[in-house]
C-alpha cells in the first residue's frame, strides 16, 4: 500500500511541475510566421512574472547553470536546451528540448554569441529579439537574435 500512495504522489507532484513545453514558442512562431523578420520583446509576450531569463545549450554544465541562476537548479538534463524563466529565485517556467544531433533543432531558438558560449542571462528589460525566418529543406526555422548583439 505504501507504494502505491508513493507512486500517486510522484505522479500529482509531476502533473504540477511548472514546465509547459514549447508555449513561449508557439507565441512566437505565431507573430512571426508571416514575416522574414520580426522584433519581440519576451517580456511582453509571457503571460506570467519574471525576473531574468537563462537559456542554455546541451554545452552547458549543471555548475554553469547553477552558477548563472544563483540556485541550484533540481531538473538538469545533460544535453538539453532549455529555457529558465525565474522570478524571486524560483522558475516560474520551462521550456526542454533534448539534443539530438542527426536533426536541427526545434523550430525556435536563440543565437549564443559564439561557439563557447553556452548560457545566457537577460533580464526583462532587455530580453527584446530579432527573429529571422528561415526556410531549410521545406522546414521553417525561427532564430532569435538578442537585439544587443546586432550591429
Amino acid at each position: 500500500m505504501y507504494k502505491y500512495m508513493v507512486f500517486i504522489l510522484i505522479l500529482v507532484a509531476n502533473s504540477c511541475s511548472k514546465t509547459y513545453k514549447y508555449d513561449i514558442r508557439k507565441k512566437i512562431v505565431k507573430i512571426c510566421s508571416n514575416k522574414n523578420e520580426c522584433i519581440i520583446d519576451l517580456k511582453e509576450i509571457s503571460q506570467f512574472g519574471w525576473d531574468k531569463m537563462i537559456v542554455f545549450d546541451e554545452g552547458a554544465s549543471l555548475s554553469m547553470v547553477n552558477k548563472v541562476l544563483g540556485f541550484k537548479y533540481s531538473n538538469y538534463n545533460e544535453f538539453s536546451r532549455t529555457i529558465l524563466f525565474v522570478f524571486k529565485n524560483n522558475i516560474v517556467h520551462q521550456e526542454k528540448e533534448n539534443y539530438n544531433p542527426s536533426k536541427r533543432y526545434n523550430n525556435v531558438w536563440f543565437e549564443f554569441p559564439n561557439s563557447t558560449t553556452h548560457i545566457m542571462k537577460f533580464l526583462p528589460n532587455n530580453a527584446k529579439f530579432k527573429v529571422i525566418r528561415d526556410t531549410i529543406d521545406s522546414n521553417i526555422y525561427y532564430t532569435l537574435r538578442h537585439l544587443n548583439s546586432i550591429n
